[in-house]
C-alpha cells in the first residue's frame, strides 16, 4: 500500500464528511425540540474528549469541533483506502457499508467503551436515524471520491503530454471569437 493511497483515501474521507455533515444537521434541525437539547454528535464528542481545554486557555472554539470532524472523517478514509479493494461488495455498496461499520464501530462501540457518549441503544430512535443515515451518506461520497481520484491517476499515466501540448496550448483557437467589436452593426 502506498502512502499516496492513504493521502488520497484521507482526502476522499474529508470531503465526503462535507455532504454528510449537511444530511446530519439538515435533519438535526428538525428534530423534535426536545432531541435538540444535546449538541450534535461532533460537538459532544469533542466536548467529553477536551472538556474545556482550548488553545490559549479561553472556552472551546466552534471550529475546532469542525476541524476534529472532518479529521476523523479523513482517517477513517484512509483506513477505507486500505480496505475497499479488498471488500467483496459493489463500488458504491462497499462505500456504503464501511460508513456503517464505522458508525457502529465508533456509536456502539469505542466511544461508550471510554465513556464519551453512551450506547447508540441509548439514544433516541430519530438521533441514530440521522447518524446512521449521515454514515450512508459519508461511505458512498467516500467510495465515489476515492474511484474518481484513482481513475485521475490512471488517466493522467495514460496522457502523452508532449502529444498534449499543442492541444492545451492552443485553446485560445479551439472556441471561435464572436465578439462584437465597436463598428459592428446589431440587427
Amino acid at each position: 500500500m502506498s502512502v499516496a493511497r492513504l493521502v488520497k483515501g484521507a482526502l476522499a474521507g474529508s470531503i465526503a464528511t462535507g455532504p454528510m455533515t449537511v444530511v446530519m444537521l439538515l435533519i438535526y434541525y428538525v428534530l423534535p425540540r426536545h432531541e435538540r437539547v444535546l449538541p450534535h454528535p461532533p460537538e459532544m464528542i469533542t466536548r467529553r474528549m477536551l472538556g474545556n481545554w482550548a488553545p490559549g486557555g479561553r472556552g472551546m472554539p466552534r471550529w475546532l469541533v469542525w476541524v476534529l470532524h472532518f479529521g476523523y472523517g479523513g482517517g477513517t478514509g484512509a483506513a477505507y483506502a486500505l480496505l475497499a479493494r479488498r471488500l467483496p461488495l459493489p463500488p458504491v455498496l462497499r462505500g456504503v457499508a464501511f460508513g456503517l461499520a464505522v458508525w457502529f464501530v465508533s456509536y456502539m462501540g469505542w466511544l461508550p467503551a471510554a465513556k464519551i457518549l453512551p450506547s447508540a441503544d441509548d439514544h433516541p430512535t430519530r438521533r441514530n436515524v440521522m447518524m446512521i443515515s449521515a454514515h450512508i451518506v459519508w461511505g458512498a461520497v467516500l467510495d465515489l471520491v476515492l474511484r474518481h481520484l484513482d481513475r485521475e491517476d490512471e488517466a493522467a499515466e495514460d496522457v502523452d503530454m508532449e502529444a498534449a501540448w499543442p492541444l492545451i496550448a492552443d485553446q485560445d483557437n479551439i472556441i471561435p471569437d464572436t465578439s462584437l467589436s465597436a463598428g459592428d452593426a446589431v440587427a
